[in-house]
Order: structure tokens, then sequence, then C-alpha cells
């Protein structure tokens, strides 16, 4: 066969259309999969189970497709009540029912690869009007805005985002754990760095596997002790080892928590207000803050909203919580944890 043969060959091919490759339809959602733990929390009361920092999906939404409102975003919500039927038990009294608020949600992407033009329709609802335990009820005024944000990430989680936390994956430590060593490795979320950060982990790990190991505390000589690489840290009975993450980490995980506890203040508040409260110390970025306070401010951050979920449970509504701890001269966001448990007991002694 001479070229002339080949070139009409070629041709023709083209004429007949040749065979696209096949389109990866798993492209985002291999994307989206994998969730820091920084920006989740295990939520204890009530029913178990781990919770997603919204702002975390809205932001690598932003990420893929571009700014909300500009690439993606929703169509106006369609809010209506619901009023249940009264129902009657057996003794023949009525019971209160409570009053549900339903969402019709529209959320489109646009200008992205993966999704040029797409849309997701959903319907949720929640309780509005909720029934206290002594037979009255209590409205919840931010039914709203949590009824949008809900509705809104689970729309993102069904192209992906944080499906490890809701293919039960964050049951498993180990799987826990190799998320966290890609944290240490300068992961944040961003599918275009996990590649490097997991070569880092996988470096450290090798590292750490070739160190040598120490001698035994009570066969170390003093001689030993005082020839012990500067940095590398003795371990000391009956201690909590410290923590492995950097300062840049710790904050974040400061700034996920107080989103957690506070979830509908605006994500440039909560910023400004933690990291103003370190420049007032003096620290004008994460590597000058000391370790010891990062580490009591972490630990503070996730007492503080463990009070929160149980000051809810006793006032129905975070807004509720707020004005309670108001007249108690406390803080939503940095008020003492052991103060704000306190007030559960008032409450309870009070009913």
């Amino acid at each position: 066969m001479n070229d002339s043969d080949e070139t009409k060959k070629d041709d023709t091919a083209k004429e007949q259309g040749a065979a696209a490759p096949p389109h990866d339809t798993m492209r985002l959602w291999s994307k989206w999969e994998k969730t820091p733990a920084s920006m989740t929390k295990q939520v204890t009361f009530g029913r178990k189970f781990t919770a997603i920092s919204p702002y975390y999906q809205i932001r690598e939404t932003t990420r893929a497709f571009g700014p909300m409102g500009e690439k993606w975003g929703t169509e106006p919500p369609e809010f209506s009540i619901l009023q249940l039927p009264e129902c009657v038990n057996a003794n023949g009294v009525v019971q209160l029912i409570p009053t549900l608020l339903h969402i019709k949600l529209t959320v489109w992407f646009g200008g992205c690869e993966q999704i040029p033009d797409g849309r997701i329709h959903l319907e949720n609802c929640s309780e509005l009007i909720s029934i206290t335990k002594d037979g009255g009820f209590r409205v919840d005024d931010e039914a709203y805005k949590k009824l949008f944000t809900d509705t809104l990430t689970k729309a993102l989680s069904y192209l992906g985002s944080g499906s490890d936390v809701f293919l039960g994956k964050y049951e498993d430590s180990r799987y826990i754990q190799h998320i966290k060593d890609m944290e240490r490795s300068g992961w944040d979320g961003n599918p275009e760095t996990e590649t490097e950060t997991k070569n880092g982990a996988a470096t450290a790990k090798t590292q750490e596997a070739r160190r040598p190991t120490s001698a035994p505390e009570a066969t170390r000589t003093p001689a030993a002790s005082q020839t012990q690489p500067q940095g590398e840290q003795k371990p000391v009975t009956g201690q909590k080892p410290p923590d492995p993450r950097s300062n840049a980490a710790l904050v974040n995980s400061l700034l996920a928590d107080l989103q957690f506890i506070d979830p509908d203040a605006p994500a440039s508040e909560i910023n400004a207000y933690m990291l103003g409260k370190f420049k007032r110390k003096g620290w004008a970025k994460p590597a000058d803050i000391p370790r010891d306070y990062l580490e009591a401010e972490c630990a503070a951050m996730v007492k503080r909203g463990e009070a929160v979920n149980a000051l809810v449970q006793v006032y129905g509504t975070l807004a509720a919580v707020r004005t309670a701890l108001g007249a108690a001269g406390l803080s939503l966001w940095g008020g003492d944890p052991a103060a704000m448990m306190e007030l559960t007991d008032r409450q309870g002694v009070s009913e």
C-alpha cells in the first residue's frame, strides 16, 4: 500500500467519525471523594455521625467550577410550611404535631469541563415548630437558613463532595489516620496537590521506619540523653504525646471547629475574629503562636462545641442558646466551656 492509499484511508476514517475517547464520568467524584479530617466533626449527641463543614464543600465547589453565582449556584428556593394533621392517641387525647418547613431547591452548574450545563433538583424538610417535653412548642428562627444549607450541601454530595464520609470510610480509624497523614504533609483538600502530599507522607513514613529505635528509658545513660538529636522529643510516661500537626493546621482546625459551632456565621467574620485574637497578642502569623497555647485553644474549642451541642438540646435553637449565653455574660465563640456547660444544669433545675 502506497502513501496515497494511506491518506485516503485516513480521510475515510475521519468522514465516518473516529471513536471518541470515553468520557471519564467519575472525574469530578474522584477529585472530591477525600475529605480532610480537619473539616469534619464527630457529632455525639442524639444520632452519632460525622458532619462535614458546609463552607469546605462550598470552597471546593468554587475551586472546581468558579465563583458561586457566576459558574454555579441555586435558583431562588421555594419554601412552604407543612401543617400535619392532628393525631389522637389511644386515650383520645389530641397530640400536638410538629410543623415542618419544606424546600424545593435547584442547584445549577455551568462552565466546567465535567458539567457544562447541569441541574440538580432536591426537596427537603425540617422542623420549624417543634413540640417540647412539657407540651409547649418552640419555633426555630434559623430553620430557613439551616434547611437551605443542608439541602445545598446534600446536592454537592451527589457529585462526590465528602463521599468518603457518606460511604462510611470515616468509621475506619486506619482511613482517618491516612487522611491525617496527608494533612500533616500539607494537603488541605485540594485534589491538585494530593499526589505530591501522598508522596510526602510516604517519604515521611519511610524515613520514620529507617530511624534507629531509641534505647529503653531504663537503660538509657545520661550521655545518651545528652546526645539526643535536637528537636526529637523524649517520650514521657503518663503524658499526652504532642500534636504532630503544624501550627497552620491547628489554626485551620480552630476555624473549622468554630464554623461548626456557629454554622451560619460568615467565614470571613470567623477568620477575622480568630486572626484578630492572635494579632492582639502580638502573633502575626501561625508560626509565631506558641504550641502550648494553640493546643490548649484547640482542646477548649472542642469542649466549647460539646457544650453548645448540649445547650441546643436544652434550649432548642442556636439563637436561644446565644441569648442564654449573653444573659450569663458568656460568648458563643469564646465562652468558658465549663461555665457554658453549667447552663444546661441551671436550665434543668429551673424546669
